[in-house]
This record gives C-alpha cells, sequence and structure tokens, in this order.
C-alpha cells in the first residue's frame, strides 16, 4: 500500500504487457501448419474458420451482457463460451477465439466510451488477448492430457473428470491472474 501511483501504474504496465506478450506469443507459436490442417480437414479456409467467427461473436455479445465487478474487469459467462471453442476446436483454435473476442470486445467498448487511451486502446486489449489465450492453451492441454475429446459428440462418464478439471482451472488461473492486476493496481482493498 506504499506505492506511489505511477509505480503502481509502471507495474500495472509491465504486468499487462508481459502476460499479454507470453500468452500471445504461444498462441502464434502454437499456430503451425498441423493445427491449420486439424481446422479445415480439407475444406476452402472460408468455409473452415466460419464456425470460429461465430463463436468469436457470441463471446462478444456474451461479454458485453456482463456485469461491471470492477475498474476494467467484468463478469459474465464469457468464460462458457470460451472453454466451448477449446473443447470444440481444440486448445490452439478455442484459444484464438477467446483472444480475438476479448480484443474485439475491448476495442468497441474503448470506442463506444471513447476512452482512447493508450491503456484503453492497446494495453488492456492486449493484457485480455493474451491471458485468454495462455488459460486456453493450457486448459486445452491439460483437457488433453486427461483424455478430453475434441469436439465430442455426446457426454461420456470419460469426459467427467477432463471436462470438470478444466472448467475449474479455467476459472482459477483467470481470478489469479486478475487478483494479482488488482492487487497492483490498489493493492490488498483491490484484491
Amino acid at each position: 500500500e506504499m506505492l506511489s501511483d505511477a509505480s503502481r501504474n509502471r507495474l500495472v504496465t509491465i504486468y499487462s504487457v508481459g502476460i499479454g506478450l507470453i500468452g500471445w506469443c504461444l498462441l502464434v507459436a502454437s499456430t503451425n501448419q498441423s493445427a491449420w490442417d486439424r481446422l479445415t480437414k480439407g475444406q476452402p479456409w472460408y468455409v473452415a474458420i466460419a464456425p470460429l467467427l461465430a463463436f468469436i461473436l457470441l463471446s462478444v455479445i456474451v461479454k458485453r451482457f456482463g456485469f461491471h465487478v470492477a475498474r476494467d474487469i467484468s463478469h459474465s459467462l464469457v468464460g462458457i463460451v470460451d472453454l466451448a471453442a477449446v473443447f470444440a476446436f481444440g486448445p490452439v483454435w478455442g484459444a484464438w477465439v477467446a483472444a480475438l473476442s476479448g480484443v474485439v470486445y475491448l476495442g468497441l467498448r474503448g470506442l463506444r466510451y471513447r476512452q482512447l487511451s493508450l491503456r484503453f486502446v492497446a494495453e488492456n486489449p492486449w493484457f485480455a488477448g493474451g491471458l485468454k489465450a495462455l488459460i486456453a492453451l493450457l486448459c486445452g492441454q491439460i483437457y488433453l492430457a486427461l483424455r478430453g475429446a475434441i469436439a465430442p459428440t455426446i457426454l461420456t462418464w470419460q469426459l467427467v473428470m477432463p471436462l470438470l478439471t478444466t472448467v475449474l482451472l479455467w476459472f482459477v488461473l483467470e481470478q489469479i491472474a486478475l487478483g494479482v492486476l488488482a492487487l497492483l493496481r490498489n493493492g490488498w482493498s483491490g484484491v
């Protein structure tokens, strides 16, 4: 609680940019020919990405109807949509849905409320997208390691543990990351 506002702002920027950098770099590095082939399955690219775009749109809409919890943090059921994208498309493409929907939502929100500072135009979307990418990639890999199926057509007992573990992990990781951000911004009272 002894830090100046300038020191807090620097720490928030370092944290936000750092998380964003890690998440976006891992996402780009994970997007390779093999991932592309699994997505397209011999279809034209524009047919293959249509479901991704639908999930991105759904994620943005659900995020929009969330409620404000703290400064720059809203709460919604968007995690369910993003997790559904991971379960439907796998970790890489689910991470693209989660990352891009966060960037689109925050970009549109910034324009709507005329929040055109560097923090609102670049830093917050960079952080949100990178964080969602990081969480989706990690949760997706753990889901697969627990023998979760991509695009399951039926819920079986074998999928219950991978699904529950992944949902819980997503929630915990997101809360920790946002808790650290709140701590850096406002100290323990912010958390």
